[in-house]
């Protein structure tokens, strides 16, 4: 059930039935797929193995998302906004049950499951007063669907003490703090955000959004695709148009500064 897994510090195996935590991230340039992530985690918080999954958006449905994100707040309707989110978590029914037979957990105990999706945010607002992040996603029903435990609102916790970016810094500190160096993350999304850890502060950790990454690239690659067809790389165009973004940034690995 887990030999294709990546087991972390030497691990080999996982003792069972262990909890297994599944995530997903659209992110906020909608790119062509919600990225999944199956992990198990050891009792100080660590984790010990993990499985990446991707699934395609459906068209329509990412044209909706990317609607929604972009619109004035103003301008969308409750009844709008309601039902986006019902498709949306629709399709996160369908592909978490896509993922759980990808990975032979179809007979695992469902209590033993538990989905972690973020939703998709449509409008973070950390530094208003008050502040707040608009997400879509219906917990209740994708649980009810399912038959798994869910967790979601993630940002509204840290919302209250932070701009809630990046998402898990207790988990980076746990992964990346040191002793002997300070450490920077950096991010990468639709909104790119840093991590600072420092060596001599243990305790302290400084987090915060840093500005556009795959949102406006994102847009890049639509445009050329869209108006300058022939400037797309002949090696990598199939690609390109099948996926609606640069995967993995070979494109971008192209460039010259």
């Amino acid at each position: 059930m887990f030999k294709s897994w990546v087991f972390l510090n030497g691990e080999k195996e996982l003792s069972s039935p262990a909890v297994i935590y599944i995530g997903c991230m659209t992110g906020t340039s909608v790119d062509n797929q919600a990225d999944f992530t199956a992990a198990a985690f050891d009792k100080t918080g660590l984790p010990i193995a993990y499985k990446n999954h991707a699934i395609t958006i459906p068209a329509e449905l990412q044209c909706q998302l990317l609607e929604l994100s972009k619109a004035n707040s103003d301008d969308i309707s409750i009844i709008k906004r309601s039902h986006v989110e019902a498709i949306f978590t629709q399709f996160l029914v369908t592909a978490y049950r896509s993922v759980i037979e990808s990975l032979e957990l179809l007979h695992y105990p469902k209590a033993q499951i538990v989905l972690s999706p973020h939703g998709q945010a449509i409008n973070h607002q950390p530094y208003a007063n008050p502040p707040y992040s608009d997400i879509l996603i219906n917990g209740d029903m994708l649980a009810h669907q399912t038959g798994c435990r869910v967790v979601t609102r993630h940002r509204q916790a840290p919302l209250v003490v932070s701009a809630a970016a990046p998402l898990a810094p207790i988990l980076i500190k746990k992964l990346f703090s040191s002793t002997i160096e300070n450490t920077i993350l950096l991010n990468g999304g639709g909104i790119a955000n840093i991590c600072v850890l420092l060596k001599d502060q243990p305790k302290k950790i400084v987090a915060c959004d840093t500005g556009p990454a795959n949102g406006p690239l994102d847009e890049i690659v639509q445009y050329v695709l869209t108006n300058e067809p022939e400037k797309t790389p002949v090696d990598l165009k199939d690609n390109i148009i099948a996926n609606k973004f640069d995967v993995d940034g070979r494109w971008a690995k192209q460039g010259k500064l």
